[in-house]
């Protein structure tokens, strides 16, 4: 794709709580996905490359983007919006090629027309020859995917187990009202997707309810980073991840303990040492 549609509030509503240069590294994150249109490389050091990230200020940044706005798979970093996006630019580019290969048929009078042909035993009608081809085949015998599916919102639709787990792991809260919002945008605009638990996902990621941010219009601290409110909670997560913290000034602590975790969460997922993301 070389073009997308850039929604400036619900990018400025997601990310008010970034650093700038967070918000930056998301933009290319985001630039490079629908660029590529595939996720973002499992490798990061490979991300690091493909945005330019070379201090260490920017490759913990882009750690901390893939951690909080994207899903890590087998096959890269998912971001549902991103991947709905493509899905339905694939879709309609799809559309309108075959409306073109019709209307163009049209016009060049191609449309075949059944032809009688005489058989020795004097009938002039004959059975059409059976098609040996299989349109569903690749070139070699290899099937094409299936395209996705997009679907209505389905009836009842609530949060899932596989939603709330994924919550859960990430710190987000109050999901009833991250549903209620969601579900009333849907109907609102008539909006379809694939995967409907990926969809309300980046709902709740992004924060389209706004529920993340305060009267006075700046974000919530993060549920996940209450710790570091005190020189008592950031002391106890230095202990809880055995960072050595005596000594430590408590904001240099902070951001070690911050980094480490972010770290250690993404080593969990690829299997790779914690090291290789510090």
């Amino acid at each position: 794709m070389n073009y997308y549609q850039h929604h400036i509030g619900d990018f400025n509503n997601a990310t008010r709580h970034l650093t700038r240069v967070e918000r930056s590294i998301y933009r290319d994150l985001i630039d490079l996905y629908y660029d590529k249109e595939t996720p973002v490389p499992t490798d990061v050091e490979r991300v690091f490359k493909l945005v330019l990230a070379h201090s260490d200020d920017e490759k913990a940044a882009v750690l901390s983007v893939l951690e909080e706005f994207f899903e890590l798979r087998d096959d890269g970093w998912h971001q549902a919006r991103c991947d709905a996006e493509i899905d339905q630019f694939h879709t309609k580019t799809q559309q309108a090629s075959n409306a073109g290969k019709a209307s163009a048929a049209k016009r060049l009078n191609r449309i075949p027309t059944p032809v009688e042909i005489p058989l020795p035993s004097g009938s002039t009608t004959q059975d059409p020859l059976p098609n040996t081809q299989e349109p569903d085949k690749k070139p070699g015998g290899k099937k094409k995917p299936p395209k996705p599916v997009f679907t209505a919102l389905p009836e009842n639709f609530g949060i899932s187990e596989r939603v709330r787990k994924w919550a859960e792991g990430k710190g987000f809260k109050q999901l009833e009202q991250h549903l209620e919002h969601f579900v009333s945008y849907i109907k609102r605009n008539g909006k379809t997707y694939v995967d409907w638990d990926e969809a309300l996902m980046g709902c709740i990621r992004e924060d389209w309810a706004k529920v993340r941010v305060g009267a006075s219009g700046a974000p919530l601290p993060n549920a996940v980073l209450v710790w570091k409110q005190s020189p008592d909670g950031i002391k106890a997560k230095a202990i809880e991840l055995g960072l050595e913290w005596k000594g430590r000034m408590p904001s240099e602590l902070a951001d070690e303990c911050e980094n480490y975790e972010r770290a250690l969460n993404i080593s969990k997922r690829t299997g790779q040492p914690v090291e290789q993301y510090l």
